[in-house]
């Protein structure tokens, strides 16, 4: 007689594993991180504010320019041509301000 049994349902592996895959259930991480969200909803307009604020600062520094939205938290930075010891001089002394 033939096995009519799928080829997966003879790994007791691949079978419970792919039990875990789907589970409908959140992870715990994931939970907290929406409980988070819900209590402390101000830390998105701190996190716009201080977005804006770093933008602002690389935009005034020499030999820099800045590409995307000033809200955004990832900062494309781009080194303008030339860049002198002399516009690197600035820039650490503007940081330090």
């Amino acid at each position: 007689m033939a096995n009519l049994e799928p080829a997966w349902a003879q790994l007791p592996v691949l079978a419970t594993a792919s039990q875990h895959l789907f589970h409908p259930c959140l992870p715990p991480p994931f939970l907290k991180a929406i409980d988070i969200m819900k209590d402390k909803s101000t830390m998105f307009n701190e996190l716009r504010d201080k977005c804006s604020h770093i933008s602002n600062g690389l935009l005034d520094l020499p030999g820099i320019d800045v590409i995307g939205d000033s809200i955004s938290p990832i900062k494309h930075i781009i080194l303008k041509a030339p860049y002198s010891q002399e516009s690197r001089d600035q820039q650490r002394n503007y940081l330090k301000k």
